[in-house]
């Protein structure tokens, strides 16, 4: 019988034992060593070993109660649901990966606060002297030397923890500016995404450089490690490089801007987001296009909203051979002029570009204040155009028809 269970509806699955199968042996093994040292007059070995087997399995059972309360307080109290993961989501803006990363950096840390408070105590029982669990503890927390670099895992994890802080105060800070400075009614987009990823990448170089500094680790001794970076990026990191370097100069010389509509080769679309690394630009189809930074600076872009978002649209219309071009011109005109995204100033042209046997052809150019609606306004100055020359009764092009004879027919 299954406990909690109804008798009459017998479970489709075995119950899961409650203990690894992997325990069984050892455990046969430890029952095995009992019965006989008693058995062959060892009762005092087998009551040892017994009083240990026990003591240990309390321990462990201690331990595990422990480890499961830890993960459920880390995974469980992190969920949007509950307490502390809304207060992590409305206060710091944590959002659920992040928060999932959070909870996994927290179930690693205390769980080996965990095991390093268990372990005196299984060693004690075991018959360790405790001085000696002392000294061999401050060697391990306080330092130990390799050679001639002394390690402490005090200060590597207070160097860790102290990453943590200052990472965490940054995103905080990078969340303040969003939300009270950089949403300025006059501040740029552009200038917004590059003061946000340089308060970003400060605080990071900041946060590292302090936690290394805090671990022990002397920074001059990084030249080792620049040398040997150097030699990684003769061989197979000058890409990456090249994009970091590129990054850099787009956020500071802002050729291209956050909100910008660019073309990259066959591609257009907005620039949503600019990293040291590769910029992200959304098509008009809702697509993400991500451009390594080199290229963008190595390569042609075109930019239609870099200096300002003022644009012109260039429209070409036909008519019949007999239309009289003062009267389209006026027409084309004054549809320019009526429509509201149209700029008075420069003021719109019209242009009567030719004729052939069977039409008459013009432009319209029109000076827009946002380019981003200019397909927008090219569909309703093409209806309205439309409807006018139909109104005044002005014949379209007539197309030209080819008879082609074919021999023999």
């Amino acid at each position: 019988l299954t406990p909690f269970s109804p008798t009459g509806h017998p479970r489709s699955e075995p119950y899961p034992r409650s203990y690894p199968r992997w325990l069984k042996f050892p455990l046969w093994l430890v029952v095995l060593a009992i019965v006989v040292a008693c058995l062959t007059g060892y009762v005092a070995l087998g009551r040892f070993i017994a009083q240990q087997v026990v003591m240990t399995g309390i321990v462990a059972l201690v331990g595990i109660v422990l480890f499961f309360a830890i993960r459920a307080f880390t995974r469980e109290g992190t969920n949007g649901g509950h307490a502390v993961g809304s207060i992590l989501h409305e206060a710091f803006g944590l959002d659920e990966p992040r928060r999932r990363q959070l909870a996994w950096l927290t179930e690693a840390f205390l769980t080996f606060i965990l095991f390093l408070t268990l372990l005196p105590v299984l060693l004690l029982q075991w018959g360790f002297a405790a001085a000696d669990i002392r000294d061999w503890l401050k060697a391990a927390l306080f330092g130990f030397e390799i050679g001639q670099i002394r390690i402490s895992l005090v200060r590597i994890l207070g160097g860790i923890l102290l990453f943590m802080a200052l990472l965490f105060v940054t995103r905080l800070v990078q969340r303040r500016l969003r939300q009270n400075v950089l949403v300025a009614p006059r501040m740029d987009p552009g200038v917004a995404n590059s003061v946000d990823t340089a308060v970003g990448y400060t605080g990071i170089a900041l946060a590292s450089i302090i936690a290394v500094s805090y671990a022990g680790f002397d920074i001059t001794n990084l030249a080792i490690v620049a040398g040997a970076l150097s030699v990684g990026i003769g061989f197979g990191l000058q890409s990456i490089v090249n994009n970091f370097v590129s990054g850099l100069i787009l956020l500071i010389e802002r050729p291209i801007k956050v909100g910008d509509w660019v073309v990259v080769g066959t591609e257009e679309g907005t620039v949503k987001n600019i990293s040291v690394r590769s910029t992200e630009i959304e098509t008009f189809n809702r697509a993400s296009l991500i451009v390594p930074n080199s290229e963008l600076i190595t390569g042609r872009v075109m930019n239609w909203t870099h200096r300002s978002s003022l644009g012109r649209v260039v429209l070409r219309f036909s008519a019949g051979a007999n239309a009289d071009p003062r009267t389209v011109l006026a027409i084309l005109q004054g549809c320019a002029q009526a429509h509201p995204d149209i700029l008075s100033e420069p003021a719109p042209i019209a242009v009567f570009e030719g004729y052939t046997q069977t039409a008459t052809e013009y432009s319209l150019r029109a000076f827009l204040g946002d380019i981003s609606s200019g397909v927008r306004v090219q569909s309703d100055l093409r209806v309205a155009v439309f409807e006018a020359l139909r109104e005044h009764h002005i014949e379209k092009a007539m197309p030209i028809v080819t008879a082609v004879v074919s021999p023999g027919v």
